[in-house]
């Protein structure tokens, strides 16, 4: 399947979706039964998030979730690093994320919410 078939069957997904009269729609990880499988999650955005992986998309989806969190775009892909199970020491506290994605000038950490 080519990035333009994917982007078709996302928009047929959104739009079968959208013409649910539920007042809850269920996730990708939720269809697809894996949302309890945090590493494979982790690893799934990790992938999309990594403009250098083979997914197509170069740094399209990591700039839109950028954009979503009020982060500045990326110009360049060299420098972003995308890594699974972090832990790291921010003063006397370790803080473990799920995702961290390293840019030029600053570093998101992503913790699964637990709802």
């Amino acid at each position: 399947m080519d990035i333009e078939e994917l982007k078709d069957v996302c928009e047929e997904l959104k739009s079968a979706l959208e013409k649910r009269n539920e007042d809850r729609v269920p996730n990708f990880f939720e269809i697809c039964r894996i949302e309890t499988k945090e590493e494979r999650i982790s690893a799934f955005l990790s992938w999309l998030l990594n403009p250098r992986e083979n997914h197509g998309l170069d740094s399209a989806f990591l700039n839109r979730v950028l954009t979503r969190i009020d982060v500045a775009q990326i110009d360049s892909e060299e420098w972003v690093t995308v890594k699974t199970e972090v832990s790291r020491i921010a003063g006397d506290k370790e803080r473990r994320f799920d995702l961290l994605i390293s840019l030029p000038e600053s570093r998101v950490g992503v913790e699964k919410s637990r709802c």
